[in-house]
């Protein structure tokens, strides 16, 4: 394909006026500023001056970025639209989302070079409808657009495609007036490009001026655009992925006021327990060296992909390892980590081994507890971690009551171990860790060993020892 081939003002032949408007009925993508094609032909020959973001020739307009000629431009251009056919035609609609090309223009190329067996876009191609759609749908709506597809045809597997995507654009007319051909488009000199923020910005910034103008805002931005490369249409798409990215342990959001310490924000020695009457102290990270922790081991695990394990026969179980409101059992959580178990606060003091089934657990307990009723909750909780629980199968911790920080596969048996330490858990079993979010020391993934989808997919059991 040349360059002419690519894109011609006045021409009804080329690429961009097929992607555009000769195919829009498979999806419309009129609207917004022909620099969306990369490079395009100007029907206007009247001199521009060249800027920090596009670049004229007397035939010719295209963004910067991507070259200082027109031929350069599009060679990269070019290379660009192939990745999206490429990576569409194999499936891997996820290399798409990182693409830097016009966000509608490249999953409208997706759609036509897609398989369209086993499809992964529709031809719906605006973010912010299709995040209005899946709204009430599912629980949290996704910021990559791969992953709105994904959803959209979960829900509606089977369907007619251009029947679904019918109905998810019809359904969603109210999020913008309509657009129609004409005024701008691929044949059109369009010369004005659509506003883009920056993407040269240092990212050591100071942002300055009065309260309420908008600099906390402005840092969400900014850190949703350092880690994902783009940042969502909207204020609420915007925040709920800074949000996400937070509870990933990517983004951390600190004030400093008088009172922050050093050993706050770097390292330092402080109380954690009373042991017999003595002050217990530890040295414990602050919020820089483990963001700095964090960020070396997601580096350096960057490019190691995630395994994959069968999931058919395993029973999911949920434990917490600590309360997290609780800043004395903090460290439980990291030394469960950093030592391969799983621990039960439950019942201290008494140990089970041998107890084989429910009666024996609340015989033993009972024994230690005369007093305690036979329906107390620690004796189905010990039943669990010590009989139900098989080796084999997954063991999801909790962090509160809507977001889980690792999972494990169980490897051995229950065990008592006295305790070491006051506040430790004494009822173990062993692990192997299979993925953490919050360990200073275990080496991160950046995605569970199988979709976390399956749990509720394949309908798995949730225990609660």
């Amino acid at each position: 394909m040349t360059l002419s081939d690519y894109t011609a003002a006045g021409q009804d032949h080329t690429f961009t006026i097929w992607i555009e408007s000769r195919l829009d009925k498979m999806g419309s993508i009129w609207g917004g500023s022909s620099f969306k094609f990369g490079i395009f032909s100007r029907k206007d020959k009247t001199p521009r001056t060249n800027n920090t973001s596009d670049s004229y020739s007397q035939d010719y307009a295209w963004y910067t970025k991507y070259g200082s000629t027109q031929e350069d431009a599009f060679a990269k251009v070019k290379s660009l639209v192939i990745q999206v056919a490429e990576a569409a035609s194999r499936g891997d609609y996820a290399a798409i989302d990182a693409i830097d090309l016009g966000e509608s223009y490249k999953w409208k190329i997706a759609f036509h070079y897609q398989d369209r067996q086993n499809p992964g876009v529709i031809a719906a191609f605006k973010p912010k409808r299709l995040q209005a759609w899946l709204k009430g749908k599912i629980g949290h709506i996704p910021s990559q657009t791969s992953e709105l597809y994904r959803q959209i045809l979960l829900l509606q597997p089977g369907k007619d495609l251009i029947t679904l995507s019918d109905t998810v654009w019809k359904e969603t007319a109210t999020e913008e007036p309509p657009i129609k051909p004409g005024g701008t488009g691929a044949g059109e000199d369009e010369d004005e490009p659509v506003i883009e923020a920056p993407s040269d910005l240092p990212l050591n910034l100071i942002l300055y001026g009065p309260p309420g103008t908008g600099k906390t805002y402005c840092t969400a931005e900014l850190a949703v655009k350092t880690c994902d490369g783009v940042v969502p249409e909207g204020r609420e798409a915007l925040m709920a992925r800074y949000r996400e990215l937070r509870n990933l342990h990517r983004i951390r959001f600190v004030t400093f006021h008088p009172s922050f310490t050093y050993e706050e924000f770097v390292e330092g020695i402080r109380p954690s327990t009373t042991e017999d009457g003595k002050v217990r102290y530890d040295v414990r990270p602050g919020v820089f060296k483990k963001t700095a922790a964090l960020a070396r081991e997601m580096f350096e695990k960057r490019t190691t992909p995630a395994t994959r394990m069968k999931v058919e026969g395993r029973k999911l179980f949920k434990m917490s390892l600590g309360d997290t409101s609780k800043s004395g059992e903090e460290w439980i959580f990291p030394d469960c980590i950093d030592n391969g178990y799983v621990v039960l606060g439950f019942a201290s003091g008494i140990d089970f081994d041998g107890c084989d089934t429910l009666q024996s657990v609340r015989d033993r307990f009972l024994a230690a507890r005369p007093g305690a009723k036979d329906t107390d909750y620690s004796i189905t909780a010990v039943h669990y971690l010590k009989n139900e629980i098989r080796q084999g199968d997954i063991v999801l911790v909790s962090d509160g009551n809507t977001r889980f920080r690792a999972l494990a596969e169980v490897t051995g048996p229950y065990s008592f171990q006295p305790k070491e330490r006051e506040g430790a858990y004494e009822h173990r079993r062993p692990v192997r860790w299979l993925w953490s979010l919050a360990s200073t020391t275990f080496p991160l993934q950046r995605q569970p060993p199988f979709p976390i989808d399956e749990v509720t997919q394949r309908g798995w059991p949730e225990r609660r020892p």
